[in-house]
């Protein structure tokens, strides 16, 4: 399956804008506001709420003081409906943090094969998770952008050990600065997946194109869209087995009204939360912030 009703949270204990992070995410601003970490926290439990209330099972813990990106918990582990978990290489040190021993050893209870890539960071190759792979579940499709946090050995390695077929490519914006995260610009659900050519160089986006379309609706969002996080989406499985789309209310309000319509066609429900305070100060939206639970 795609999509699970099971996702896992970290609520930000000392949310700042991540000094370490910002050289590779653009999307990231310096601090200006008073109370930044008390914000966050207060979008990050509206968020959480809002899950619940649509019947999702979400299990939250809290982050450590000195992890101020681990709000966005996708980026180091992954779970795999076969009973696979996977421990990722990160780029920053205070987001290597994030691998807390306590937390991989309780995911181990349930997931019996553990493919740890951490050590990787030792020969400066970096996967930063669902962050940078964006999974076909159904068809096992592994879709990845390299940049600074995405190596490509590394996707063609864990495809290899995943059974999965990878395909990478490049993603730029105006600036030329490398997308950071392939789930900023591209995310699949069941049968429809949202994805930005534009910043795809043109010798790559028709290899792109025809791989998604095999197999989804594709729906092109615009350079202007990934920048209100637009592509930064999740399908999640509600409680009567319809999907609902996850996305902030930034990024719902950027889309057009076909598009939304379009996504209607695939979707119960979406869920849209207000995550501006994240968003501006963390770099990432909704999507970064839900691990999913298989």
């Amino acid at each position: 399956m795609q999509s699970t009703p099971h996702l896992l949270m970290v609520e930000p204990n000392n949310f700042i804008a991540n000094p370490q992070t910002m050289e590779t995410n653009p999307y990231q601003s310096k601090d200006t506001e008073n109370h930044l970490s008390d914000k966050a926290i207060a979008q990050f439990r509206s968020f959480r709420d809002r899950l619940v209330e649509a019947g999702l099972g979400v299990t939250t813990i809290k982050s450590l003081p000195n992890t101020p990106d681990a709000v966005f918990p996708n980026n180091w582990v992954s779970t795999h409906a076969d009973g696979t978990l996977v421990t990722y290489p990160m780029l920053t040190p205070n987001r290597r943090a994030e691998r807390r021993p306590e937390m991989i050893m309780s995911f181990k209870k349930a997931y019996k094969n553990h493919i740890n890539l951490a050590f990787k960071e030792k020969e400066g190759l970096i996967l930063e998770g669902t962050g940078s792979l964006v999974l076909d579940r159904i068809h096992r499709i592994a879709y990845a952008i390299e940049s600074p946090r995405t190596s490509k050995v590394l996707v063609e390695l864990w495809c290899e050990k995943m059974g999965y077929t990878p395909v990478v490519f490049n993603a730029y914006d105006k600036n030329g600065i490398a997308e950071y995260h392939t789930n900023v610009n591209l995310f699949i659900g069941s049968k429809i997946a949202g994805v930005c050519l534009d910043k795809i160089p043109e010798n790559q986006r028709q290899r792109v194109l025809e791989s998604l379309s095999k197999h989804h609706e594709v729906l092109l969002l615009t350079e202007e869209q990934i920048t209100h996080y637009c592509g930064n989406a999740l399908e999640v499985c509600l409680p009567d087995r319809a999907h609902a789309l996850v996305l902030s209310h930034d990024a719902f309000s950027h889309l057009t009204e076909m598009q939304k319509n379009t996504l209607s066609k695939y979707y119960k429900a979406f869920i849209t939360p207000d995550l501006s305070v994240i968003e501006k100060y963390g770099g990432g939206s909704a999507r970064c912030m839900l691990l999913e639970l298989f």
